[in-house]
């Protein structure tokens, strides 16, 4: 009778004992990471129209090339910034609540608690008074739809933004800035 030992498998590493210093010029290495999260995202909102500038609060951020930006379906480039804050720039996407998660490599990370909304255009139909101090201080109503109860909510006159007040989704009242003798644009 004889016994035979069965097969076995076992793990096999490879070591670079020669590698210089600062990594394998080869590309030869790996890097293991601890799972991303993302807790917070300011703004957490922004136009439909994409463009918002969003900054992505968490832990574990990686500094590669291949960091992204989940806002929904579309993937965009992630700027790593440090390992509990990255930026990208909000893509196109239309109106409504999204998750946002940040990926290497196409791996998403193993916790999202952040949401990013998408908000329809905002339009304005009318603006009253029409006019106004060139030192400021007119309070316009601006009439229109979309306007959304929110802190984010401003004025522009020309290229001055101030502070808008939340009336309805159809009403915001402004305050005007201080500005030069000119007629300009609102929005």
């Amino acid at each position: 009778i004889s016994l035979k030992q069965p097969f076995k498998r076992v793990p096999l590493s490879v070591v670079y004992e020669n590698s210089p210093p600062g990594g394998d010029p080869l590309g030869r290495e790996f890097t293991f990471h601890r799972p991303l999260t993302v807790q917070k995202v300011v703004p957490p909102f922004g136009p439909e129209q994409g463009g918002t500038f969003v900054t992505i609060m968490g832990e574990n951020f990686v500094n590669t090339m291949n960091l992204e930006c989940v806002l929904g379906s579309p993937h965009v480039f992630a700027q790593y910034v440090s390992d509990t804050v990255v930026r990208c720039h909000a893509p196109p996407h239309p109106p409504g609540p999204v998750a946002l998660s940040v990926n290497v490599n196409g791996l998403s990370p193993h916790r999202t608690t952040a949401i990013f909304e998408f908000q329809p255009k905002v339009s304005v139909f009318s603006i009253s008074p029409h006019i106004g101090s060139h030192k400021g201080g007119t309070l316009v109503t601006v009439h229109g739809d979309m306007f959304i109860d929110s802190s984010a909510l401003f004025c522009k006159f020309g290229t001055e933004k101030v502070q808008a007040t939340f009336v309805t989704n159809q009403t915001a009242e402004c305050v005007t800035p201080e500005h030069a003798p000119d007629t300009v644009p609102v929005q």
